[in-house]
């Protein structure tokens, strides 16, 4: 894998771009080849406003490219197959869609009343 150079002021912009079309390929040919292995996450505790702490994954970007790039596929595959009224995880979709969309399906049904019911978990 050629190596990752700092950017600073005395690295000119073309080579940037050089290593990363070449980091992009090899990228590439390992994902062909079958040898890309994800690299492990970093773990950071972020600080709650109660005192405790929240666990954050900080994922390499190779890692975050091969991801961003199944997920073009799976979409591209799977997207004719959704509904319409389907929002959930779908690029162009949102819970605010889906709440707008529950809104004029309930006015179009003459729907007065919803109930929510949220069941927790203790234990």
């Amino acid at each position: 894998m050629p190596p990752a150079l700092p950017r600073s002021a005395n690295v000119p912009s073309l080579t940037h771009k050089f290593c990363y079309r070449a980091n992009i390929a090899d990228l590439h040919r390992r994902l062909v080849n079958r040898k890309y292995r994800a690299q492990p996450a970093r773990r950071v505790w972020i600080p709650k406003s109660d005192g405790s702490q929240r666990p954050l994954a900080i994922l390499v970007l190779e890692d975050k490219i091969v991801q961003r790039a199944v997920a073009m596929l799976l979409e591209a595959i799977y997207e004719p197959y959704f509904h319409t009224f389907s929002h959930g995880f779908r690029r162009g979709h949102s819970a605010h869609g889906a709440l707008s969309y529950l809104r004029d399906q309930c006015l179009r049904l003459g729907i007065n009343w919803i109930i929510g019911l949220c069941r927790r978990i203790c234990g």
